[in-house]
């Protein structure tokens, strides 16, 4: 069961690290089509692009947590199960 799970999970970092690389790339492409044609903040008065680096960034950071959670083992995350203590470890 635990070996089902496992690959679940693998299987689920592997889509969520294509999806991220999919929107990491159009949004890319989107944050160029902003800084050519120099769209300002209305309010604050400074380029747009500023704070759509930031989203950038955090896409970044995402597929990178998700090649990590992909890598490593399930039990660096969340530790290993220890074995259930026998009657002679219980009495001593």
């Amino acid at each position: 069961m635990i070996h089902i799970l496992n690959v679940v999970d693998r299987i689920g970092q592997v889509i969520v690290l294509g999806v991220m690389i999919f929107f990491t790339h159009y949004f890319w492409i989107y944050m160029q089509k902003i800084g050519k044609m120099g769209t300002v903040s209305n309010t604050m008065g400074f380029k747009m692009t500023l704070p759509m680096t930031f989203v950038f960034i955090g896409c970044g950071l995402i597929i990178l947590h998700t090649i990590f959670n992909i890598l490593l083992p399930r039990e660096y995350w969340f530790g290993a199960e220890k074995p259930a203590a026998t009657i002679e470890e219980e009495e001593a």
